[in-house]
This record gives C-alpha cells, structure tokens and sequence, in this order.
C-alpha cells in the first residue's frame, strides 16, 4: 500500500477515534445533565410535599393550642367552682361543729 495513503487512512481512523469519544462524552454530559433535572425535579416535589405536610401540622398544632387554652379554661373554672364549694362546707361545717 502507498505509504502516503495508509498515512492518510490512519489520520483519518484517529480522526474517527477523537470524533467517537467526542460523540460519547457529549452523550454523557446529556445523560447527566438529564439525571441532574430529574433528580432536582424530585427534589422539587419533596418539598413541595414537605411544605404541604408542615402546613397540616401547623394547622393541627394550632387546633391543639387552641383546645388546650379552652380546657385550662374549662378546668380553671372547674377549680374555682370546687374551691367555692369547700370553702361554704368549711365555713358551714365550721359552725356547727
């Protein structure tokens, strides 16, 4: 074979070669590119799930509160009621002992 022709084919194979791997690594800077969105879209719904489940338990923590002053409340008058009742038996147990 000329020498000038099976350098130029092997210029050209080596050409190929450079191209080959160029064509690859762009498809890997694709494929990571695209698993890099997929992963910040998951990210995304996460925290847009967070987001919702923070938003129910602060509306339960809220409900919570709110029950727990209305109890204190209802308890606080309870012990009033009771605190009264002990004190008109002392002082009407007091005087006819």
């Amino acid at each position: 074979m000329n020498p000038e022709l099976s350098a130029a084919l092997a210029r050209l194979e080596a050409a190929f070669d450079r191209l080959e791997a160029g064509v690859a690594r762009h498809f890997d800077t694709d494929q990571r590119r695209s698993d890099l969105e997929m992963e910040l879209q998951v990210m995304g719904e996460d925290r847009a799930r967070l987001a919702g489940e923070l938003d129910s338990a602060s509306a339960r923590i809220a409900r919570l509160e709110g029950a727990v002053e209305h109890v204190g409340g209802r308890m606080g008058a309870a012990v009033g009621v009771i605190e009264d009742i002990l004190a008109r038996e002392r002082a009407f147990g007091g005087a006819s002992g």
